[in-house]
């Protein structure tokens, strides 16, 4: 049957993207992944119409410049969170019946309770849901965002989650949503084509490569244990590159840092822009990241991209987003991580070999791909 044109006009969808649940510069990859999936939305999808929910101090930091997305700047600021929270699950509901949209897509873990139109949301890692002492949240912060997380699972139409992994570890707490979840991995997070900030420069000894925030599921306090051994038992020149953002065991990296001696080997670097990011990934000399749970695990595509032979563990979303493209670790052992990064540091063969098979993994992995998927969940 042939659809007139008036009928499918009218098969248009309104769709709402909510990017409240997030400040913007400290979310690492929730906010790249809102970034990318609208960037990607707007390349495929000039039919359907946008709205994008952003925070009024937001600016133009999610803005495209498509004719069918529309930017709604709702009266809560970024470092208003607790009062987001209270704001998204009562005023935020008006708005969004204001601006009739036909459905709200959540992509920061959690979604409104309390909508006027069909909920998805996208649901990363199960990290809230984990009990063990070294990758849960405190309990307070652990009880609050699984609950949150639950209700908001409860009342989607549908659950976009970033691996099998995560969609698996999901289904354990909540096996009633088996019917709502799909799957659909990210793309690779671009580098922008501005040239690196004037003021950086690159290391000119050689270096080891961390990338992430300093939280306790991303086990850096093991990483630093078994960097301290190959510094006592191979006499490497390397220094230790830690680059990201502060998270709750910063303090703890500190202490365990000064523990090792290791003061003037560790080097942080914050948060900073992607082209000088890109910089040190491609001059290091191996990147190490053996995080105990991840729901995707950006880093090592990035690595991958940009050519650097990965170490990361041997479970879980590192395996399954990394394939056969890195060598693998056990994360909770200190000499097996030490044993790892010294295998591939010290053998050239090895280092190319996981390059080339990194730069044909990540061909796998693309933001058009996923932007398709995602607005197939919508249409459905």
């Amino acid at each position: 049957m042939r659809i007139k044109e008036k009928d499918a006009n009218f098969l248009k969808m309104h769709i709402g993207i909510n990017t409240l649940g997030m400040p913007l510069g400290n979310t690492g990859g929730l906010q790249t992944y809102t970034e990318e999936l609208i960037c990607a939305l707007a390349k495929i999808d000039q039919a359907n119409r946008y709205t994008v929910f952003v925070h009024k101090d937001a600016g133009d930091h999610y803005r495209v410049n498509n004719p069918n997305f529309n930017y709604v700047y709702c009266h809560v600021a970024q470092n208003w969170m607790k009062w987001s929270v209270i704001w998204r699950n009562s005023f935020f509901y008006s708005v969004v019946r204001k601006s009739k949209v036909d459905l709200l897509h959540s992509p920061a873990n959690l979604a409104p309770f309390f909508l006027p139109c069909p909920s998805i949301v996208t649901v990363h890692d199960a990290i809230s849901f984990k009990e063990t002492p070294s990758v849960a949240l405190s309990s307070l912060k652990n009880y609050f965002w699984s609950l949150a997380i639950k209700k908001g699972i409860q009342k989607a139409k549908a659950v976009i989650t970033v691996s099998r992994v995560s969609g698996q570890d999901l289904l354990e707490v909540m096996p009633s949503a088996s019917h709502k979840i799909k799957v659909i991995y990210h793309g690779i997070p671009s580098f922008s084509p501005l040239s690196p900030s004037k003021n950086f420069s690159l290391p000119q000894k050689p270096y080891v490569l961390w990338v992430g925030r300093t939280a306790a599921h991303k086990n850096i306090l093991r990483l630093l244990q078994a960097f301290a051994l190959l510094i006592r038992t191979q006499k490497i020149e390397h220094a230790l590159y830690l680059a990201g953002m502060k998270g709750p065991q910063h303090i703890k990296i500190m202490k365990e840092i000064k523990k090792l001696n290791l003061t003037h080997r560790v080097i942080f670097l914050d948060f900073c822009e992607r082209q000088t990011l890109k910089a040190f990934y491609e001059h290091a000399s191996l990147f190490v990241f053996p995080s105990l749970i991840e729901g995707f695990g950006f880093p090592i595509l990035e690595a991958m991209f940009c050519g650097v032979p990965v170490v990361t563990s041997h479970y879980g979303a590192m395996k399954e987003i990394a394939g056969e493209a890195a060598y693998f670790i056990d994360p909770q052992n200190v000499t097996d991580i030490a044993c790892g990064m010294w295998e591939v540091l010290k053998d050239k063969s090895l280092q190319e070999k996981l390059i080339e098979k990194g730069k044909k993994r990540v061909q796998s992995f693309s933001w058009d791909a996923c932007a398709k998927e995602t607005l197939n969940v919508y249409e459905t």
